[in-house]
Formats: structure tokens, C-alpha cells, sequence
């Protein structure tokens, strides 16, 4: 199944958002890396499910979260 699919099932509004690239100034030149966000919904406080250097691999880290984490139990009482 397709990483998106993965993560759209649960989260139908979220959405990959390209970070700026980071500068790293090491000895001799900068090295410039953007990396991918996937955000939980359009929402600037939307929560971020993944991240990757490509947005393929922010997909595939989002959806591999998603398996991992632990769903909350939900409690029902009645009287």
C-alpha cells in the first residue's frame, strides 16, 4: 500500500510542506539541506507526523509512525 494512502486513512487533511534548507557551515563550503514535512492538517498548530529529506521519505516516515504509535484506549462507563 501506498504511504499516503497509509497516512490519508487516518489523517485526510494532511498535507506535505517543504521546509528552507538549513545552511551548515563546515570547513570549507556550506552544505545546504531542505528537508519534507508531513503536517497532521492545513492548520499552523497541526501536529507533524514525519519527516525526510525527499518528500517520498517524510510520506514513508509519517506512515511508519503511524503503525508504530500506540492508539489511545478509550474508556466508556455507564451507570
Amino acid at each position: 500500500m501506498d504511504h499516503q494512502d497509509t497516512v490519508f486513512r487516518r489523517y485526510p487533511e494532511a498535507q506535505a510542506v517543504e521546509e528552507p534548507p538549513i545552511f551548515w557551515h563546515e570547513r570549507a563550503a556550506p552544505i545546504e539541506q531542505g528537508y519534507w514535512s508531513i503536517s497532521a492538517g492545513p492548520e499552523l498548530d497541526a501536529g507533524v507526523l514525519g519527516r525526510g529529506t525527499t518528500e517520498e521519505q517524510a510520506w514513508a516516515d509519517a506512515a511508519r509512525r503511524l503503525k508504530t504509535a500506540k492508539r489511545r484506549a478509550r474508556v466508556s462507563m455507564t451507570y
